[in-house]
């Protein structure tokens, strides 16, 4: 593939559009072009590249004069275009078709095709192909006599290039009015817009426009009769300028016309008849048929300036012919006032009065055009300050939106926080099997609505043009494994075929937005496993495209599911919308999660598409750009286990004032080691900060949305003191939207992190702004895998998992297990059925201590037990203490053969791995033990640590002890 073609691959799109603005200055060029798009869209088996490549090549042969044949290939791109619901194409076609019409002088039936099949499908926003079809309906409209909807074209034309910001376009609709308003008799305000053309034309990089607008100026000035000002405007062009001589035949021939009467006006006769002959002589290749008149014009006065009445007569009545009655009063009403005055040097004194009449008439014409331009665009002007007036309420309404959907996303966020944090956490603690599920469904259903929510928003930042895209490096193969956590489970639950199918040589490591594409994944495979009821939802991911300026990644998500009619597919993008109206009532939904896939999808240069049909399933096909990824850094790890990260010496200020809220993010920060101080308000955190002269905190974790004072005026007050200036201060607020975030950055706060809190993105946090990197056990922990036990009823990941992947803490969890275990069922027995409350109170540390190394039947037969015994019931069978005995039994057997395996610590450090784990099991006897080996632990600990430690055990503040303990 060649280096256009890589180019091409990157956004075709803004390639199109790229290749648009050269067409007038180098046909060829854009043709090239289109030659790679066609390339480019067979390459990738994408037609609708095709067709985009081959309306280039039209559009080439249109702007060349070459438009013979260019019509029928328009109206066969149009309707390619419609099949595939691509307005914009169609509207480019149609673009196409409006200027050939024009251009070879079929006013009224391109004016009729304009109101019939151009209008209805113009677009509400602004768009390159509106902007260049209004223009083409002004020019018609104009040139078919009906000035008032020329004008309203045109403007709207100009409103829709400022709203590109395309300055091009600009310049060429600006000289379009000026033109229309001097060739209508008012010249004043025709040079006053061409003026303004003319600045513009001067910063365009379309080097066609200046020569044209200049060209134009000059005729508005020769029709105020000042031909030396003409003259000046057009005097850089005269010799053979580079610019003339590249443009259409249709283009140089008017500007020759244009210039020959100039230089006739200024008495450079022979000068002037050598322009004259030369667009006499481009005249028959003219495809833009309104120009011809100049030049017989110009050739007529020229003879006339010679002394040769007869041709002059002649060329100028062609000239006023050829005119006909398209909206143009100055070049015929200058030509009648010159063939009266022939008339009368000849002394033809009747054909003198005729031609003065005409002259009259043209005059009277002219005033009345004038005067209707001006009213129309003192109408216009006052239409635009209306639509000015209602554009202002319209962004008062938008802010009105975004502040509700802002208001909306922290009053939700806030209790989803403590819905999805609590869950969390409690998914921690040891649970029954059936509590286990229904806390699990609590946490899904949480995650769901957040991910509605977060479609809204999404949906809503999209349309402010505020949603943007990262380029980070990152991993395939976390983006699927995510993908397949979040979507598998219910894929399962309805007993579906869930199969990932990626060659191995897809590459993994990759530089694009990881968040964003595996948002489009998940949507479109929830969809699939929401839209089928057996079968399978199949994933496929494959490169499509790999060159020097980055690759193309596709994928498809097939399902075998319920299918849909091409109607429905038709319509399937739009926002708020499904298949149809019973989707939302049966499947649910937003309706948002596909519009916002294709919009995602092109924003990261790429295209969506859906093949299906009833009850045959559907193929949601789409790619993106992606560039590839630095190689991923060596990690240890520990299997399948998560290992969460330890933090050692880190503190943090927490200034939040939900409870809820504070109990979440301390457990989370506590269990890494991070020691964690709590302010309800930003006044209370001022108090904490100034208390010393340096900070003691690493950093500081402050809510938006407190009483008292607020978080905006909380990081103020920060910033104002100098020792604090440097702190690091990161927002964490439900507050989600764009423009709250930056409002949180512009107020002097580092960084933002939005509720619900995602542990991963604390513990990030955490780690990122206190430049000390998190270390896990992780291998450490691998190092000694072999020395653990693998028992029937024993699930060590599980229990793993909860020391947080530290194996030498979990086999002294192990061991402590079984010694204060050993003989639990004979202490239950003895204390029933008089002393209910303490058989229940063992059987419950039974399921407690079970749950925490991961003896799950031990933990459910015990919880049974337990329930059993509640309210001082005696409800509890010989048979249910016999089964638990065997079960825990049969444990216990298998951890006292594995005993000779360890390797037990002696001393010091194993008093405190003892100690460390009571305090992970919130043992009651911790302070005991903490007594009983005090002497061993001042060998173990620093004094002073050691006397904090103390006091916050005696206060049974465990919690702060671990992260004292695992923070040194």
């Amino acid at each position: 593939m060649n280096d256009a073609m890589d180019k091409l691959t990157g956004n075709w799109r803004r390639d199109f559009e790229q290749a648009l603005s050269l067409m007038r200055d180098s046909p060829a060029a854009a043709r090239r072009r289109g030659d790679n798009l066609i390339a480019l869209g067979q390459q990738r088996g994408q037609p609708l590249i095709e067709r985009y490549g081959e309306l280039l090549q039209s559009l080439s042969d249109y702007f060349d004069d070459r438009n013979e044949a260019t019509e029928a290939s328009f109206f066969a791109l149009d309707q390619a275009f419609a099949a595939g619901n691509e307005r914009e194409g169609q509207l480019l076609s149609r673009f196409g078709i409006l200027a050939v019409r024009r251009v070879q002088g079929r006013i009224e039936e391109g004016y009729r095709f304009g109101q019939e099949m151009v209008v209805p499908i113009l677009p509400p926003h602004p768009t390159l192909g509106s902007a260049l079809a209004l223009n083409t309906l002004g020019i018609l409209a104009q040139e078919y006599g009906l000035t008032d909807e020329a004008l309203r074209h045109f403007y709207a034309a100009l409103d829709a290039a400022r709203s590109l910001g395309q300055k091009a376009r600009e310049a060429q609709i600006t000289c379009n009015i000026g033109e229309l308003f001097y060739i209508c008799g008012n010249a004043e305000d025709g040079e006053t817009m061409l003026w303004q053309a003319h600045e513009l034309a001067l910063h365009a990089e379309e080097r066609w426009l200046l020569p044209f607008v200049s060209l134009v100026l000059a005729l508005c000035k020769l029709s105020r009769g000042d031909s030396a000002a003409a003259y000046e405007v057009i005097e850089g062009f005269l010799d053979d300028h580079v610019d003339i001589l590249n443009s259409s035949a249709s283009n140089r021939g008017f500007f020759h016309a244009v210039a020959a009467y100039t230089l006739a006006e200024r008495g450079q006769l022979e000068r002037a008849e050598s322009f004259c002959q030369r667009a006499l002589h481009d005249m028959d290749s003219y495809e833009e048929k309104h120009l011809r008149p100049y030049t017989w014009w110009a050739s007529g006065h020229i003879h006339h300036l010679r002394g040769r009445h007869a041709e002059a007569i002649a060329h100028l009545n062609r000239a006023i012919d050829e005119t006909g009655d398209i909206g143009y009063v100055f070049m015929p009403m200058r030509a009648t006032q010159e063939l009266a005055d022939i008339h009368a040097k000849c002394g033809n004194w009747e054909a003198a009065l005729t031609d003065y009449k005409r002259h009259h008439d043209y005059f009277e014409r002219a005033q009345g055009q004038a005067t209707r331009t001006r009213l129309q665009v003192l109408s216009i002007q006052s239409e635009l300050r209306e639509a000015e007036a209602d554009l202002r309420h319209a962004e008062e309404a938008t802010r009105a939106k975004s502040m509700f959907l802002a208001n909306m996303s922290h009053e939700i966020r806030t209790p989803m926080n403590a819905i999805i944090g609590m869950a969390h956490l409690a998914l921690k603690t040891p649970l029954s099997p059936k509590q286990r599920d229904y806390v699990e469904k609590i946490h899904t259903a949480g995650v769901s609505l957040l991910g509605i929510i977060n479609d809204i928003l999404d949906f809503s930042k999209i349309e402010a043009g505020k949603l943007d895209i990262e380029s980070v490096d990152f991993d395939l193969d976390e983006v699927l494994a995510n993908l397949a956590a979040i979507t598998g489970g219910r894929a399962a639950d309805k007993g579906l075929d869930y199969l990932f199918d990626i060659p191995p040589e897809t590459p993994r490591r990759l530089k694009g937005d990881p968040l964003r594409l595996g948002q489009i994944l998940i949507n479109l495979v929830n969809n699939a496993v929401k839209f089928t009821e057996k079968g399978e939802v199949r994933l496929l991911a494959y490169v499509e495209h790999d060159g020097p300026d980055g690759l193309v990644l596709a994928f498809e998500v097939r399902d075998s599911g319920i299918g849909m009619s091409a109607e429905q597919a038709g319509r399937l993008f739009q926002a708020f919308t499904q298949a149809d109206g019973s989707t939302t009532r049966k499947f649910g939904g937003t309706g948002l999660g596909l519009t916002i896939s294709r919009r995602l999808v092109e924003m990261m240069g790429g295209q969506i598409r859906v093949e299906s049909s009833p009850g045959r399933g559907s193929n949601f096909l789409f790619t993106v750009c992606m560039q590839h990824g630095a190689p991923a850094a060596a990690t240890g790890g520990s299997g399948n286990i998560q290992i969460l990260p330890k933090f050692k010496g880190v503190s943090v200020l927490l200034v939040e004032d939900n409870e809820i809220n504070q109990q979440i993010v301390v457990e989370l920060l506590q269990a890494a080691g991070v020691a964690v101080e709590v302010a309800g308000n930003g006044r209370e955190a001022l108090d904490l900060l100034l208390l010393h002269d340096t900070p003691p905190y690493d950093m500081v974790l402050l809510d938006v949305q407190m009483p008292i004072m607020d978080g905006y005026a909380t990081v103020r007050a920060i910033r104002a003191e100098p020792r604090l200036s440097q702190l690091p201060v990161v927002a964490m607020t439900a507050h989600a939207m764009h423009e709250e975030r930056q409002r949180c950055l512009d107020s002097g706060m580092n960084g933002h992190l939005s509720k619900p809190i995602s542990p991963q993105n604390l513990f990030d946090t955490v780690a990122h702004w206190t430049s000390m990197r998190p270390r896990t056990v992780s291998q450490a922990a691998a190092a000694g895998q072999a020395t653990l036990p693998q028992l029937p009823g024993l699930n060590v990941e599980s229990g793993l998992a909860r020391t947080l992947g530290d194996h030498a803490l979990y086999l002294a969890l192990l061991d402590r297990f079984a010694q204060e275990q050993e003989g639990v069922l004979d202490r239950i027995r003895a204390a029933l059925p008089s002393d209910t409350a303490t058989a229940r109170r063992l059987a419950h540390t039974l399921k407690s201590v079970a749950g925490l190394i991961g003896a799950g039947p031990v933990q459910t037969l015990a919880g049974e037990v337990e329930a059993a015994l509640e309210s001082g019931g005696t409800g509890v069978s010989p048979a249910q203490l016999d089964q638990l005995a065997t079960e825990l039994d049969t444990l216990l057997i298998g951890l006292a053969n594995f005993k000779p395996v360890q390797q037990p610590e002696q001393g010091a450090a194993a008093s405190l791995t003892e100690l460390i784990t009571l305090l992970r099991a919130q043992d009651g006897e911790a302070l005991d033990y903490f007594d009983q080996h005090r002497d061993a632990l001042v060998q173990a600990l620093p004094e002073g640590l050691l006397q904090k430690v103390e006091r916050q055990i005696r206060q049974y503040d465990y919690d702060t002890v671990l992260a004292l303990l695992e923070g040194s």
